[in-house]
């Protein structure tokens, strides 16, 4: 009965400096603690530095749940459906992944680097005191360009809210830079239930018009990349002035904020063009990945 007393008490606080949970050995807890039901620590697990997050399944929020019956995390689903088909290219190396009747966990590569929104900051911080202005250029050129990995390797059955603070910058072995999504749980809330409370924490500025039809496809990925250049190249982007029952009006609307949106943006007329042409509200009328590399 102690033993289980114990157990109990494991599954609803934080696991301990030390302890062991499913082959990993605790090294500290990394997230804010602000939400119990989902977890994040950094481990050692088969000897390499790793990461676990865990969700206690009774206390996930139903809009983060994709599998009532067993009430599992829509996070959680995405990292144990696709990973067991094939790797997902833009997500850190998944490890270990599994779940109980009470919990579900799974183990990823603990990654070095820094967010999208920070290495913009560092970027325009050269920029401005070291007149370095070829390392935009050549940072922009590199995100359109880890886009096409987006385009190729994300799955398109789910949808997604890419923004500067999900999106993460690992190195290779080699040292050369690679775009994942490190925060899942924010980049896949959208697919939830966009009009439920847990949206109005996301920032949706990124989103693409027709996500509110229910769909995402390549052009979605096309309109999401170009506002996260606008980002890099502004610093930030324009606050949302409408609100609507789903929370947000799309920054873009039918483009009557073409103008504010592209404040800032230092670059040609064709590329403004261009810009605007991948936000089309219409993704019909927006050009493909291969197009708007070709194009850039």
């Amino acid at each position: 009965e102690s033993l289980n007393n114990q157990h109990n008490i494991m599954k609803t606080t934080s696991l301990r400096k030390g302890s062991r949970y499913h082959g990993c050995v605790i090294v500290e807890r990394l997230d804010s603690r602000k939400k119990n039901y989902r977890q994040i620590y950094r481990c050692i697990y088969d000897d390499r530095d790793c990461v676990l997050v865990r969700f206690i399944l009774k206390d996930v929020p139903s809009s983060l749940v994709q599998l009532d019956d067993l009430h599992l995390p829509t996070e959680y689903v995405f990292v144990d459906c696709y990973n067991s088909m094939y790797p997902v290219e833009v997500l850190p190396n998944i490890i270990s992944c599994d779940f109980d009747s009470d919990e579900a966990w799974y183990v990823r590569d603990y990654i070095n680097g820094t967010s999208l929104r920070e290495e913009v900051e560092y970027c325009h911080r050269m920029n401005e005191t070291e007149n370095e202005n070829k390392l935009l250029d050549a940072f922009i050129s590199w995100l359109i360009m880890s886009g096409h990995m987006f385009n190729m390797f994300l799955p398109t059955n789910m949808k997604y809210n890419l923004t500067p603070d999900n999106l993460f910058i690992s190195r290779e072995s080699d040292g050369s830079p690679k775009l994942v999504i490190l925060d899942l749980e924010s980049a896949l809330s959208v697919e939830a239930d966009i009009t439920n409370d847990d949206m109005i924490n996301a920032d949706t500025r990124y989103l693409p018009p027709e996500i509110f039809c229910d769909i995402f496809n390549e052009k979605s990925i096309v309109y999401i990349f170009a506002m996260l250049v606008i980002f890099s190249l502004r610093r930030s982007l324009p606050e949302s002035e409408t609100k609507t029952g789903y929370h947000f009006e799309p920054l873009i609307g039918i483009l009557s904020d073409k103008d504010r949106i592209l404040e800032g943006v230092n670059v040609s007329e064709e590329k403004r063009s261009l810009l605007l042409e991948a936000l089309n509200p219409n993704p019909g009328n927006r050009p493909t990945y291969d197009e708007f590399i070709g194009k850039w």
